[in-house]
């Protein structure tokens, strides 16, 4: 498959998300949005506790949740995998959240791979 067959990858980060800018110049491979209403759209989305909690039940089920949970946060976050989240991560600084994208993304493109192409089913 060549460069330009692989699927994009959208990386929605919340803008309350703490490690925001670090997160984004750590994924500069990726296409990367912060406006939450992309949330439907995006590949991968990078939440808060809060945000996830609004977001994950309108969220489509192809788009991969990596929930950020600060300690005093991890009852309620472990609560997320139930409405749908991925991962739930605590206390992860920027580069764990960074390696954890990456892995999703690697997963994304696997999943598009095996797919038939459209027109093809």
């Amino acid at each position: 498959m060549t460069e330009s067959n692989q699927p994009q990858i959208l990386v929605l980060i919340d803008p309350g998300l703490a490690e925001a800018s670090a997160l984004r110049q750590l994924l500069p491979s990726f296409t990367v949005d912060n406006d939450l209403d992309t949330v439907g759209t995006a590949s991968i989305a990078v939440l808060t506790v809060p945000t996830a909690q609004a977001a994950l039940p309108v969220t489509p089920s192809a788009t991969a949740v990596i929930v950020h949970a600060r300690g005093h946060e991890r009852d309620r976050a472990m609560d997320l995998y139930a409405l749908g989240a991925a991962m739930v991560v605590l206390d992860a600084p920027a580069e764990e959240l960074a390696a954890r994208v990456r892995a999703l993304a690697r997963h994304v493109q696997q999943m598009h791979r095996l797919l038939p192409a459209r027109g093809h089913e």
